[in-house]
């Protein structure tokens, strides 16, 4: 029988059982990336993008914004007729008792007309509890301010032209001694243009007498021009579509279109000559 040494065995177990741990943990040690793999590869664990969090957002919450901002932009639009009636009102009381008083009145009665206009449409679309739809407010607000543009627009160039032919002078290159009164009907219509530009929201240039001048001497007006009344309104129309064009505006291009929105006005506000 042969002997063994204990010490022998004893190194050989400690050595046994090490290399069973070494190879154990080789296995456990690649886990944690595994496991670590698996969590990223999770679609829950994923960061939301910000157009799913707002594909998320709720249809109520989208119409909350587009309420609370109908209603603001309301709120806005009446605050602003308001203050300009104000401001109107108090030019008019500080003007000189002289041709400016005229045309500080003629202000007054067109923002008069505006803020009267915006409460109408508002009164127009409350029940008696108060309650409205902001978004057919805004609608009319839109159609009827562009309507008024026209009605502004077309009233001033019927005043131009009821005081020009081919054969009178036409206010340009005039001397000293040339002057005509009758440019205080020019002024006038100045005045109704800048008004009709800022109802439509459209930028105005620094100088509006060249583009006015302009269009009511050019030779597409004067052939629609006739006798009477509904030649002078035809004639108007056309030098209001030259007009818009000759500034740049992308809207009121077309006569037609100005002549549809001019055939329901309220009282001018330039009486036609």
């Amino acid at each position: 029988m042969r002997a063994t040494d204990p010490g022998a065995k004893r190194g050989k177990a400690r050595d046994g059982v090490k290399r069973g741990q070494g190879r154990k943990a080789a296995p456990s040690a690649a886990a944690p990336k595994k496991a670590s793999v698996a969590r990223s590869a999770e679609p829950g664990r994923a960061r939301p993008s910000k157009a799913a969090a707002a594909a998320r957002t709720s249809p109520s919450d989208t119409l909350v914004d587009r309420l609370t901002g109908a209603w603001g932009a309301i709120v806005v639009e009446r605050i602003a007729a308001d203050q300009d009636f104000t401001e109107a009102f108090e030019r008019y009381r500080g003007a000189p008792r002289d041709l400016r008083a005229v045309f500080a009145w003629d202000e007054v009665l067109s923002a008069e007309a505006h803020l009267s206009l915006v409460n109408a449409i508002i009164a127009k679309h409350s029940d008696g509890a108060g309650r409205a739809d902001p978004f057919a407010i805004l609608r009319e607000l839109h159609e009827e301010r562009r309507r008024l543009a026209a009605v502004y627009a077309v009233n001033a160039f019927r005043a131009v032209l009821g005081q020009m032919s081919p054969r009178k002078a036409r206010w340009r290159e005039m001397e000293g001694g040339d002057f005509d009164e009758r440019i205080a009907v020019l002024a006038l219509a100045h005045q109704a243009l800048a008004k009709a530009l800022e109802i439509a929201r459209v930028p105005a240039p620094a100088d509006l007498t060249e583009p006015t001048l302009d269009a009511a001497q050019d030779r597409a007006v004067w052939a629609v021009r006739r006798n009477g009344a509904e030649g002078l309104v035809l004639a108007a129309l056309q030098a209001a579509a030259v007009f818009f064009a000759r500034i740049g505006a992308d809207t009121f291009a077309d006569a037609r279109e100005i002549a549809r929105l001019y055939a329901v006005q309220p009282q001018p506000a330039i009486p036609p000559a």
